[in-house]
């Protein structure tokens, strides 16, 4: 049933909807004082687009492209190795049919271990054409036949297992630590030949500093006289001022 309540504006309604073909199709239904008699209205109209949604599943459901996928298997049919603990694994064919005009989904699975493959191939053919409503001589039961082969294949192999964190943690470390010198006293010696060459130019530069810093003897004893004779200077003429 596809009938919803609905409002425009202040005016109550009932929506009635259904879509198929790609396309949607909806009526409405004024609710005035007897909202009893507005819904059975709405009802009947419900009931004829779900005729003629019906009709149109069921025209489909007759062609050999609305159950066969493009890959040639069967739609809702496939071949799945059960695992439950403590048991074998066995083969199964896996049937999920959803029939567009049935609010319920058909499932069941049959064993290949126990009917044998072609048998139980045989055995989903015919359920599917049951739930259907498909003619045991149709061209569509006959197409599904034909698919077979493909179901021949075992079901496609596991994912290889993943490996252990610890063990991804330590490859991804070991790729990332700088490699190792293969002669360790060789560098070790390089280094401390390099650091005694760099001390011997930082006592060097000192010492060219330490003699640039000294100025000669004749410079700064002519410095001194020139500050002698600049004091002299200066203290003649303070006390001339103080005298004036």
């Amino acid at each position: 049933m596809a009938i919803y309540d609905h409002k425009y504006g202040e005016l109550p309604y009932f929506r009635v909807f259904r879509a198929w073909g790609g396309k949607e199709y909806q009526e409405y239904v004024r609710i005035k004082r007897n909202r009893d008699a507005a819904y059975r209205k709405a009802v009947e109209i419900d009931e004829k687009l779900a005729q003629r949604q019906r009709a149109y599943f069921t025209r489909q459901a007759y062609t050999i492209e609305y159950h066969l996928r493009k890959d040639g298997r069967i739609r809702g049919l496939r071949r799945v190795t059960v695992n439950r603990k403590g048991r074998a694994p066995t083969d199964v064919l896996e049937l999920r049919i959803n029939i567009p005009w049935e609010e319920k989904i058909h499932r069941t699975t049959l064993s290949i271990d126990i009917h044998g493959l072609e048998n139980c191939f045989l055995m989903a053919v015919n359920k599917i054409c049951e739930w259907y409503g498909l003619d045991k001589n149709s061209d569509v039961r006959k197409a599904m036949l034909n698919s077979m082969p493909l179901y021949l294949q075992t079901s496609p192999p596991e994912k290889p297992a993943r490996a252990p964190r610890k063990k991804v943690k330590e490859a991804v470390s070991a790729i990332a630590e700088p490699e190792e010198s293969l002669e360790p006293e060789a560098a070790k010696s390089s280094t401390e030949s390099k650091q005694t060459d760099q001390d011997s130019s930082v006592d060097k530069a000192a010492k060219d500093s330490d003699v640039q810093d000294k100025p000669e003897g004749g410079t700064l004893k002519r410095a001194q006289d020139e500050l002698s004779q600049f004091k002299d200077g200066l203290f003649r003429a303070i006390k001339k001022f103080r005298e004036s």
